[in-house]
């Protein structure tokens, strides 16, 4: 018995967002991922602070305080480590 055949073996996809227009992005019907792939589209746009001000009012269309407030948290940490 070889161990090997016990290591998953993962696949990849990766997606350029850049490729998709906005409105296709905001489509999940769960605001706080249109937020995420949003922002991930978005992060080194040279107009970023419209950005993130649109993004912030995206999430304050979120009901759910707590929820809110993660991704609130999520999305001034992000920003600030890869912009």
């Amino acid at each position: 018995m070889m161990l090997s055949e016990y290591i998953p073996d993962f696949t990849y996809k990766v997606y350029d967002l850049g490729d998709y227009p906005d409105e296709m992005l905001m489509i999940s019907g769960y605001m706080a991922l249109d937020v995420v792939l949003y922002i991930f589209k978005h992060i080194f746009d040279n107009n970023f602070r419209e950005i993130l001000s649109n993004a912030v009012s995206m999430l304050t269309k979120i009901n759910d305080r707590k929820i809110y407030l993660e991704f609130f948290e999520w999305l001034l940490r992000y920003t600030y480590h890869a912009g």
